[in-house]
């Protein structure tokens, strides 16, 4: 038996309810919104054992949450995370309940001070995370899960298991086109090249500093730091 709980809030959104880990999707069409069914763990499949898939970007629900509307208003919302294999928000509410937001009403969100919004690039929209944001550009950094596959260790004879990861992509979102981009001081550095003051003094801040152009952290500090 599946319960179904409909909620009217501020959003417009979609309730989530899972039994047996598996997943009915139902549509009201007196509402404009889906109604998604299925809380509960995705698998990925071969002939030999089951791998549960990493489908959430946060490992538990401990999150809470402030989503500024169209409006430029804000919500504080408990018990938050991203789905990132439907590329939802969502909220839980219930044991086996989860709540959608709708995307179409959310100009951003801010998770444990980091902040994540629904762009369009080539591969549709999907939700990503803000590293810096500019007028002219940002750099922003996607999720998905993937299934690494089973491999031998031959030096200590052992066999690694087939698991399911997150992983981690940077991309360079222009007015023009969201582009796959590498943390590289050559790449960031070429960003710059009609600010040449500019491009010298992050250099500059990064060697004094000691701090480096691969990690985000050390990166979006100094492109804040050097801001006109």
């Amino acid at each position: 038996m599946k319960y179904i709980l409909v909620l009217f809030i501020i959003f417009s959104a979609g309730i989530t309810s899972a039994q047996n880990e598996r997943t009915t999707n139902f549509q009201l069409e007196k509402f404009d919104n889906i109604i998604r069914g299925g809380l509960g763990s995705t698998f990925f499949y071969n002939s030999k054992r089951e791998v549960k898939v990493t489908e959430y970007l946060f490992d538990n629900w401990d999150n809470s949450a402030v989503i500024t509307n169209n409006e430029n208003h804000n919500f504080l919302f408990k018990n938050v995370n991203i789905n990132i294999n439907q590329n939802v928000i969502q909220a839980k509410i219930a044991r086996d309940s989860v709540f959608d937001f709708n995307l179409n009403d959310i100009k951003h969100i801010v998770i444990n001070s980091k902040m994540y919004k629904n762009i369009y690039s080539s591969e549709g929209k999907r939700i990503y995370e803000i590293i810096y944001e500019s007028d002219k550009f940002s750099i922003i950094k996607g999720f998905e899960s993937v299934v690494i596959a089973a491999s031998i260790n031959p030096m200590v004879n052992h066999v690694l298991k087939e698991k399911s990861v997150r992983r981690e992509t940077y991309y360079l979102k222009s007015d023009l086109q969201t582009l796959p981009f590498r943390l590289s001081k050559s790449k960031v550095l070429k960003l710059f090249a009609n600010d040449p003051e500019r491009a010298i003094e992050i250099n500059a801040l990064m060697k004094s500093r000691r701090l480096s152009y691969k990690k985000e952290g050390d990166l979006k500090k100094v492109l804040i730091l050097t801001e006109k």
